[in-house]
């Protein structure tokens, strides 16, 4: 094989070049198909490389989870204060498997921390038992956290079905927090992730996150109408997670939505904190 450059005599150039057999380009015509073709590989290449590239870095680096709130003073209280975690599966999976309700009662000694959390149930099925479970039992503090009710939205819902999906929600999550009336401190979170990065699985990922942010939006208005402490889960659990890691689902999920042990850590502290604040302005 022969190169011509400008004027050049082909003779004055060696045929068979030292790299050609190694080189993906020897073969190319500048101003052929091959040329495009090349450069496409070459991308690819490239991106290989870069992804190989993170998830070497990401495993032989030991990455810390920065500290994100401050341990809560430990101070005498008079009495047992009461705190039921009231939810879905978010709080079910990070309690029976991670250990959230030790974790909140070491950052919060002298509370007894009960975990009334039940997997799929929407704001409805907890509407039904917060009687039972919550009010009967006259807490002093009641964590609500939950995501299901985003199992009913679509984005193939036209904006009428869609309003009325979110109205309806709307007045159920008003509906409990107006029964929780007596309770002394009422803090509400949720929801938390779609996943952890658009890579895991970008179908669930894109279709998600849109709903996800939709209902985010609506339960900070629902807190600030209803005047109680909203907690935004969903900014402290992403701001911890390292951007090479969006090739992975669990550096704070075990499967992109319910947290693990550094995301049920990360949710103890938010939430201790949010309580030590509370206490400042109490005579326990």
């Amino acid at each position: 094989m022969k190169f011509s450059i400008g004027n050049q005599d082909d003779e004055n150039i060696d045929s068979n070049p030292p790299f050609q057999k190694y080189s993906i380009w020897y073969d190319c015509n500048p101003y052929g198909t091959k040329w495009k073709y090349s450069i496409q590989v070459s991308i690819l290449l490239a991106m290989i490389i870069a992804w190989l590239f993170a998830l070497v870095y990401t495993c032989t680096h030991k990455i810390e989870t920065p500290p994100l709130y401050s341990v809560v003073t430990k101070r005498k209280i008079n009495r047992p204060l009461t705190m039921i975690l009231f939810g879905d599966s978010l709080i079910q999976k990070a309690a029976e498997k991670y250990g959230l309700v030790n974790k909140i009662k070491d950052r919060l000694p002298g509370f007894i921390v009960t975990n009334s959390g039940n997997n799929g149930e929407h704001i409805e099925e907890l509407r039904h038992r917060m009687h039972k479970e919550v009010l009967n039992l006259k807490p002093d503090v009641v964590f609500l956290f939950w995501d299901s009710d985003m199992s009913g939205m679509s984005i193939t819902l036209t904006h009428a079905q869609r309003e009325k999906v979110l109205s309806n929600y709307t007045m159920k999550v008003k509906e409990v927090i107006y029964a929780l009336k007596n309770v002394t401190y009422v803090i509400v979170s949720g929801p938390t992730l779609a996943s952890e990065g658009p890579f895991i699985k970008p179908v669930r990922f894109f279709q998600r996150q849109p709903i996800l942010e939709t209902f985010l939006e609506l339960n900070k208005k629902i807190c600030a109408e209803t005047n109680v402490t909203y907690l935004d889960l969903h900014t402290s659990l992403k701001r911890v997670i390292p951007k090479a890691w969006m090739f992975y689902k669990s550096f704070v999920t075990a499967d992109g939505e319910h947290e693990n042990h550094r995301g049920s850590v990360i949710i103890a502290d938010a939430l201790a904190e949010a309580v030590g604040v509370w206490l400042k302005f109490k005579d326990y």
